[in-house]
């Protein structure tokens, strides 16, 4: 944060975890709820309505929904099942495949630092090397895949954009519902890849 402070090219947007912790300002350093209730006062008292403040941004920007699903295996069997699986999928040849309505464009492996296809290695920078996969779809999707460091638990992050961009507030609903079936599917259909359903 420190380094972004002083930087004439870079900036801070906010920062946010899986469990919700949310930071909306460069000088808090820590996730905290004041900070984030401070801008909810905020956004409330310019826009009233937070559920019409999202329709408007699914409007403008197109519409986002995000997942995470956390699949429990015990013991030590469970654990070489999940670096096996991990394994698995590095060795895959996945670029070009489908996953469900959409093609796999990219490919980041963090453990070997490794990106294929339309990947980045500059989404590496400032990383340390970690048993994390990404695969990224066409349409503005991906699907991130890790061991829990602290649970005998895979998870996997899901984050798509629809492939259809939203006309109305009506229609935000019906899309946002295949939307959440599409991602329940890929994720499933992720899982298989990985040896693991």
């Amino acid at each position: 944060m420190a380094k972004i402070d002083k930087s004439k090219t870079d900036f801070f947007l906010f920062g946010g975890e899986e469990s919700f912790g949310y930071l909306p300002v460069s000088f808090v350093r820590d996730k905290d709820s004041l900070s984030s209730a401070l801008l909810l006062l905020e956004i409330l008292t310019e826009k009233k309505d937070l559920f019409n403040y999202m329709d408007e941004i699914y409007l403008k920007y197109g519409l986002f929904q995000e997942s995470l699903k956390s699949l429990t295996l015990e013991g030590s069997a469970g654990k070489e099942k999940i670096r096996k699986s991990l394994e698995s999928l590095r060795t895959l040849d996945l670029l070009g495949k489908k996953i469900h309505h959409r093609k796999i464009t990219g490919i980041l492996d963090y453990k070997t630092q490794i990106a294929k296809g339309n990947a980045s290695k500059s989404a590496f920078s400032g990383c340390p090397s970690s048993d994390v996969i990404q695969v990224i779809l066409e349409g503005n999707a991906k699907l991130t895949i890790r061991p829990s460091g602290t649970e005998p638990k895979i998870k996997i992050y899901s984050s798509f954009q629809s492939l259809k961009a939203p006309k109305s507030k009506e229609e935000i609903k019906t899309l946002t519902k295949d939307l959440l079936s599409e991602i329940k599917t890929s994720e499933e259909i992720f899982l298989q890849l990985a040896g693991l359903s």
